[in-house]
Formats: structure tokens, sequence, C-alpha cells
């Protein structure tokens, strides 16, 4: 009985891991084609931040900025970072993408909310890449000394 529970706990654990695998890549090339077809389509503006929205995370709030277009759009940033930093860029001339069919739909145009998630996903698949072959080249030479 004990193996028994050990081979599905194994068989579920190594699908856990094969899906994730699996869905980080497709999550980043997902994240990356969105940012892409937002630096395409959208029209580039600028606006000013103008106030912080707080986010209830578990134990703590977490701060958004929202920025203020020259024509009234209101955006809410998709990054929530600390209260401090949510302070300090009130008043900032930030970059923003506007859609042109739908003026009142926009996305803010920074590092953080459209390209460091999918930079950190692709980064992590790169890494998980890189080990396989490090490892399938050390058992091909192992199996050739052998």
């Amino acid at each position: 009985m004990k193996n028994f529970l050990l081979a599905i706990f194994g068989y579920t654990f190594g699908t856990a891991i094969v899906l994730m695998v699996c869905a980080i890549p497709v999550l980043g090339c997902f994240e990356l084609g969105k940012t892409i077809w937002y630096l395409t389509q959208y029209e580039h503006e600028t606006g000013t931040v103008v106030d912080c929205v707080g986010k209830r995370f578990k134990h703590k709030s977490k701060y958004a900025y929202v920025v203020e277009t020259q024509d009234g759009t209101r955006i809410t940033a998709r990054w929530y970072g600390s209260k401090s930093f949510c302070e300090r860029q009130h008043g900032k001339t930030v970059s923003v993408l506007i859609n042109p069919e739908n003026k009142s739909e926009g996305v803010i145009s920074s590092f953080m909310d459209r390209w460091l998630l999918p930079t950190a996903l692709l980064g992590i698949t790169g890494l998980f890449v890189v080990g396989f072959l490090k490892k399938r080249q050390a058992s091909s030479e192992k199996a050739r000394a052998a």
C-alpha cells in the first residue's frame, strides 16, 4: 500500500512539474504577444500620475498608481508595489497606450507593466532549457566514456 501511495504521489508531482514547465513558456509568449500587440495597435500618449489605488493581498496592502491622460482617461497600473513607491510617482509623466477605437481604454507603457512578466517567464524557460541541455550533454558524455 505504501509503494502504491508513493507511486501516485510521484506521478502527481511529476505531472504537476511537466504542466508547469509547459505552461510557463506558453504564458510568457502570450504576455509577450499581448505587449507587442498593444505597442503596435494602440496610440502612444502621455499621462500624469494623479492617485494611488490600494488592493489587499493576504496580510498586507499593495498599491498601484493611477494615470490621467490629457483627455481625462484614467488608467490604473498593472503592477502593485509599496505605498511609498506609489506616492513617490505622484505628479510624474508616464507613457500610456490608448485604444484608438475606444479612447477610454488604455494601458500604461512601463517596463513593470508591459515587459517584466514576459521577460521573467521566458527567462525561467531559458533556465529550464539550459539545465536540460547540460544534463543531456553530461549523460551523453558519460555514455560515450562507458
